[in-house]
């Protein structure tokens, strides 16, 4: 069996830089979670995101084409006829490739090994890639699909920090000086303007 020749270890997957992290976290609640891409992304995350999710699949790289086309042939074999119609046949067969072409080898036999010892009934490309998405796993799927999200965006031109925003300093307009002058005086404290006025009358 297929399966049975791919027990071999599979290379470590890289460690994720601390802010990549950080962007790539779900927010988490009692039911559910979510995750919202950034706003804004700076040259360095972007930078960052590319660089991992290079170093990512090439330890875990999709399955090449020709291993593809052969292992999804003959799952299909099981559950479809052949169409008379070469054109069709090669259509149906292009939208399967396009629907499984990002998964690792091992992950895809999984998926197919699953399907064909469980199931009874035509599987559609979308089951596989279900459970594909499943047996990669789907927590390491989707952190995976957020870094490239990041990796896609256009890094803005400023980098957004963490934190309130700091405004430029101004001078305070007059209305200003006189609420503070009030509240000084309330709390009897004469600013030292008024102090200087008092001494040279």
């Amino acid at each position: 069996m297929i399966e049975n020749q791919l027990q071999t270890r599979q290379p470590a997957i890289p460690s994720m830089p601390d802010s990549l992290t950080q962007a790539t976290t779900p927010i988490f609640n009692l039911t559910s979670e979510s995750w919202i891409p950034p706003r804004a992304a700076s040259y360095m995350l972007v930078a960052q995101a590319k660089d991992w999710v290079k170093a990512y699949e090439t330890a875990r790289p999709p399955a090449p084409i020709a291993q593809l086309r052969e292992r999804v042939a003959s799952f299909v074999c099981h559950f479809f006829i052949t169409l008379s119609d070469e054109r069709l046949n090669k259509i149906v067969a292009a939208d399967w490739l396009d629907t499984l072409k990002d998964f690792p080898f091992p992950v895809l036999c999984a998926a197919i090994s699953e399907w064909r010892n469980d199931m009874n009934k035509k599987p559609t490309p979308a089951d596989i890639r279900k459970l594909c998405i499943y047996h990669y796993p789907k927590k390491e799927w989707d952190r995976l699909q957020r870094a490239k999200t990041i990796a896609n965006m256009t890094p803005s031109e400023k980098t957004v920090l963490a934190g309130p925003v700091k405004e430029e300093w101004r001078p305070p307009t007059a209305e200003e000086k006189e609420r503070v002058r009030k509240l000084m005086a309330s709390i009897g404290i004469t600013p030292k303007e008024e102090k200087h006025e008092q001494k040279t009358t």
